[in-house]
């Protein structure tokens, strides 16, 4: 049925429309401003684009309500609403760092700018599909802007490893989700996700189900770095361009979680669907899966960042850790799990980009990240390092900073799941129980290699001592989120008021 356009579709996507037409700015001013130029003028149009999307954003929050533009294809709530907030806000402030910092080099930056506001559009966009063929277009549109991120800077030979490694792995995984989108539309015969979860918890065959919905969500699992499809991280990390990686890890895995949630809620379908092989004890066997994949991945991750000498690729490895723990928030499937998780978002992209930003500043002083290159930086940098501790803190997750908030309220709605069920199921109860402590435990392990770069730029001394040159945009930035990571522990009472 054809049905004609109206003022109620397009408004809830006015940041969406303020995007795509700063894509076309950038383009514009980039093909009249001079190489030398080109930087400042399109990373300036990126911020002031990413601004407006978000501002008006906030001023549709404003008595909210659910929404379904399009005839249902576009699902526009309170999370839709707050995750978008969350991708425009952590974009500008990665266009403030390529400002900061010239990692590119000489070259013209509207490519760039353009991309990067191309994959925040695609995050925006898969975080309201409710359309398995827009979750598909939003999804790639997200991938391939990234992919040719990674591979940015052309003449550089790890950058463009990192980009063809990142394109590889995620054109098999995504071809892979297709492939189980077909037979998610061909048994539905509905591509509505909402409609065609809740047809699909009543199909006969639970066993193809299962197969299906496992490549479904390959794609995804692989786009978070989920062990075993964790090994593409560190490298790309490594070998994008700093900006970008701090953009993977903040903006990327940020808009990932959100397509998994629009996956996994509709109709708690997994749950009903392994109810049909496994009878009685399907929804355990769902819990038990998330565990292994969470405890696994945090694991391997926290141990294998412990023998890193590169800064990046330790971030690398942190990211993937950081993933685990986020993922026992879809072990519970609860309101306030997913509200943590929305605080965890926030805290940790924050502590993530200012924690590369410094990154960046090594970078293109030394050419490297090694922390070879950080001693002496105590004496001569004390601001910086001063920033770094506590970028470094909160994704420890220790007081006083915003994370030890964010992981406690994560932590904590899986203590409350696991304190609910303990009487009636005491294996799952002990199991929660377990899982939380393995998550503890692996932030203890965590500090061993979060603080090396602290020990070597306070202890290590080097000959010459040299100062690294830092400008005053970006000692002001940083300390501005510095100061964020650590006024944001009572940010969490926003997070508790927002209605889902």
């Amino acid at each position: 049925m054809n049905e004609s356009i109206s003022y109620l579709d397009l408004l809830p996507l006015a940041p969406e429309i303020v995007a795509t037409c700063g894509i076309m700015v950038v383009l514009f001013a980039d093909f009249f401003t001079s190489t030398k130029n080109s930087r400042l003028v399109c990373a300036a149009f990126g911020v002031i684009t990413n601004v407006l999307a978000a501002g008006i954003i906030t001023a549709l929050l404003v008595g909210h309500s659910v929404l379904y533009p399009f005839s249902e294809i576009l699902i526009v709530d309170a999370f839709a609403f707050y995750m978008r907030l969350f991708f425009y806000s952590a974009s500008a402030v990665i266009f403030l760092l390529i400002m900061a910092t010239n990692e590119f080099g000489p070259v013209k930056h509207g490519e760039i700018v353009s991309l990067i506001l191309g994959a925040t559009l695609g995050a925006s966009i898969l975080v309201m599909a409710n359309n398995l063929l827009i979750y598909i277009f939003a999804l790639e549109t997200l991938s391939i802007c990234s992919y040719v991120l990674a591979s940015a800077k052309k003449f550089n030979r790890a950058s463009a490893e990192a980009g063809m490694k990142y394109f590889l792995y995620g054109a098999l995984t995504t071809a892979m989700t297709v492939y189980g989108f077909s037979y998610i539309y061909g048994l539905s015969k509905t591509l509505n996700i909402e409609r065609s979860m809740e047809l699909l918890a009543n199909y006969d065959s639970g066993a193809l189900l299962v197969v299906v919905l496992l490549l479904s969500t390959a794609a995804i699992l692989f786009k978070l770095a989920i062990a075993p499809f964790h090994f593409w991280c560190p490298d790309v990390y490594q070998g994008s361009p700093t900006p970008i990686t701090a953009f993977l890890a903040v903006v990327s895995k940020a808009a990932i979680f959100a397509a998994l949630f629009r996956l996994l809620l509709p109709a708690s379908l997994f749950m009903f669907i392994l109810g049909k092989v496994y009878g009685q004890v399907s929804s355990e066997l769902f819990v038990y899966l998330l565990f292994l994949l969470a405890g696994v991945t945090m694991t391997l991750a926290n141990i294998s960042a412990l023998k890193q000498n590169d800064f990046k690729r330790l971030l690398g490895y942190s990211a993937i850790a950081h993933a685990g723990y986020m993922l026992l928030a879809f072990s519970v499937l609860h309101v306030m799990a997913i509200k943590s998780l929305m605080f965890y978002f926030l805290v940790y992209g924050i502590a993530n980009i200012g924690a590369f930003w410094i990154c960046s500043l090594m970078i293109a002083r030394y050419g490297h990240a090694h922390l070879s290159a950080w001693r002496g930086l105590g004496k001569t940098n004390p601001t910086l390092v001063i920033c770094l501790f506590i970028f470094l803190l909160s994704l420890i997750g220790l007081p006083p900073t915003a994370g030890f908030s964010g992981k406690f309220l994560l932590f904590s709605a899986v203590m409350n799941q696991a304190l609910a069920i303990l009487y009636k199921d005491s294996v799952l109860g002990i199991s929660y129980l377990l899982l939380i402590l393995l998550a503890v435990l692996n932030s203890v392990i965590s500090l061993v290699y979060y603080i090396k770069p602290i020990k070597v730029a306070v202890l290590e001394e080097s000959d010459p001592v040299e100062k690294l040159p830092v400008s005053k945009f970006s000692s002001a930035c940083l300390i501005v989120l510095a100061v964020l990571s650590l006024l944001l522990i009572d940010f969490d009472l926003v997070i508790a008021n927002i209605k889902l």
